[in-house]
């Protein structure tokens, strides 16, 4: 099931749930004009939009729209609220940026900053189509990981207005909710199922949230947990890229953390010195896990140290641009073309809102948007791709569930079988990553009727299809 990014037409065509009553291109919530749909997920949708300011003030942000029915649940809103306004308090380069929070039409709303790149779990996905899923480089791994633990600690590292700590937890650290950019940083996203401890929602609401391949043994019990469930769930997205193989399902769910295999076991290529401390990271007992986000990045910045491992963006980026370069082309098309219709037509206020002031006029929003350039290739983890949705799970499956392959139609949340590390294949060497330079065929004007211009635009690619429902499973 792929993820509803640009590239669809629509989030319900890649969730089989329909978008909250009255979101469309040109709707607004607020200050913000939806443009097209990015995502979609349990608590609802993820749109590119337009924010409308005085004196012709516009940038493109993304939309988090909380589903109708959650907005009107008093118990889900109060989460919801309580957990966008501490993210909002999160400053730091490797975590999206929340930008604002409202309501409009009876619709709860999150707007965030766009990031150009994609999402771990594409990325993921990409290279098992291309058979380079266990050939990442060590350097890649290492950055990605580092990056995100920097983020996990300014969450981690949160206190009130009083001063005292408010003990932040992400809770779904998962490849979805990695967002990696085309100039090589990570960032962390997504904290709308994250609980603080001490915040007015019922901890009924958000205490068995998370995908259970990641999630903390403690977590899956649900048992108080603190930020080092996050250290787990993080220690398992970095094993599985390490190893190039997903962790096998009896270790997962009560059995998490116990009895792991090292990567280099599954890989023989995998570094041993960050093989080691990412088996720290995924302990059973928490108190055998890294005290904190800080402490492990420290490990693991020193580990790829010590092996002469270089922790440059450029090597990610290189990574990134090389996997993904096709899909931002496409989502590029997607863009000019949804802007195109945007302005051809009129902006629909969602009713209970209020039209904007004079000071906020539409006209020049096209110039805005073709400046910001990857307006729709962004992608908020709120949906999953394919990579994930089949091998995501609630708990309120057990981990026992049979193992399913990811089909288009919108599958339930499934435990994945893993082929036993034993007959794992060893990886070829890794090889450098280059971007490849997007071209786009040009229609011709000298054929064109006198008196009469053809616009060049450019052809829409064909759209690689994933040589693997799991890019794991199967994979050489």
């Amino acid at each position: 099931m792929r993820t509803a990014t640009a590239d669809v037409p629509n989030a319900a065509n890649a969730t089989g749930a329909e978008p909250t009553t009255a979101l469309k291109p040109g709707a607004r919530l607020g200050a913000y004009e939806l443009l097209s749909p990015l995502a979609s997920g349990g608590m609802g949708h993820v749109w590119s939009a337009l924010r409308l300011g005085d004196f012709g003030f516009r940038r493109t942000v993304a939309i988090k729209v909380m589903r109708e029915e959650l907005s009107a649940d008093p118990g889900f809103r109060t989460m919801f609220l309580d957990e966008a306004r501490l993210a909002s308090r999160i400053s730091h380069t490797n975590v999206v940026e929340v930008l604002d929070l409202g309501e409009s039409g009876g619709v709860l709303f999150l707007a965030m900053a766009l990031v150009e790149g994609d999402s771990l779990a594409h990325l993921i996905d990409a290279a098992a189509a291309r058979g380079t899923v266990r050939d990442v480089a060590h350097e890649v791994t290492a950055r990605i990981g580092a990056d995100v633990l920097r983020g996990l600690h300014a969450a981690h590292s949160l206190r009130s207005e009083a001063g005292e700590p408010i003990e932040f937890v992400h809770r779904d650290v998962s490849p979805q909710n990695i967002l990696v950019g085309q100039d090589g940083v990570a960032k962390l996203t997504d904290f709308g199922v994250a609980k603080a401890e001490g915040a007015k929602a019922s901890r009924d609401l958000s205490n068995r949230k998370g995908k259970l391949a990641y999630m903390a043994p403690e977590q899956f019990r649900s048992e108080a947990i603190d930020r080092r469930a996050d250290l787990y769930a993080l220690g398992v997205v970095l094993w599985e890229l390490l190893a190039g193989a997903r962790l096998p399902e009896e270790f997962r769910g009560e059995r998490a953390g116990q009895g792991v295999p090292h990567p280099s076991m599954v890989n023989p290529k995998a570094s041993r010195a960050l093989g080691d401390v990412i088996m720290r990271a995924v302990r059973a007992d928490p108190a055998d896990r890294f005290s904190s986000a800080e402490e492990m990045a420290d490990a693991l910045e020193g580990a790829a140290h010590a092996e002469g491992i270089a922790l440059s963006s450029k090597s990610v980026a290189a990574w990134v641009n090389g996997l993904a370069s096709e899909r931002i082309l496409r989502r590029r098309h997607d863009t000019e073309a949804q802007l195109a219709r945007t302005q051809a037509g009129t902006a629909t206020t969602l009713p209970g809102d209020v039209e904007p002031r004079a000071g906020s006029p539409r006209k020049g929003a096209a110039t805005a948007l073709l400046a910001a350039g990857a307006a729709a290739l962004l992608l908020i983890g709120l949906g999953g791709v394919a990579w994930r949705r089949a091998a995501t799970s609630r708990v309120t499956e057990t981990a026992s569930a049979p193992s399913a392959m990811v089909t288009e139609a919108p599958p339930p949340d499934v435990s994945m079988a893993q082929t036993p590390s034993s007959s794992v294949a060893p990886a070829a060497p890794p090889t450098a990553s280059h971007p490849p330079t997007p071209t786009a065929p040009l229609t011709s004007a000298s054929a064109a009727p006198r008196g009469k211009t053809n616009v060049a635009r450019p052809q829409r690619p064909s759209k690689p299809k994933p040589k693997y429902g799991n890019p794991y499973e199967g994979a050489p």
